[in-house]
């Protein structure tokens, strides 16, 4: 039987704010929110449903995302 690697990740969640186009796009006016030790094998479209549930934020068009580098 193999050993499964887990690597867990921060996800810092930016809401309830809004972009604006100067020199480069910034979102502004929101709250950030800092979810802790995330499974990135289980890191899903839900799970960051379910994450923004938790944070009372409801009602969404789109999510944006940015890995870092």
């Amino acid at each position: 039987m193999h050993a499964v690697m887990t690597t867990f990740v921060k996800v810092l969640i930016h809401h309830s704010g809004y972009f604006i186009e100067n020199d480069e796009r910034s979102y502004v006016s929101g709250n950030v929110d800092v979810f802790d030790a995330v499974n990135v094998n289980k890191l899903s479209v839900s799970e960051i449903d379910y994450m923004l549930k938790e944070l009372g934020v409801f009602y969404y068009k789109y999510f944006f995302y940015r890995i870092p580098n």
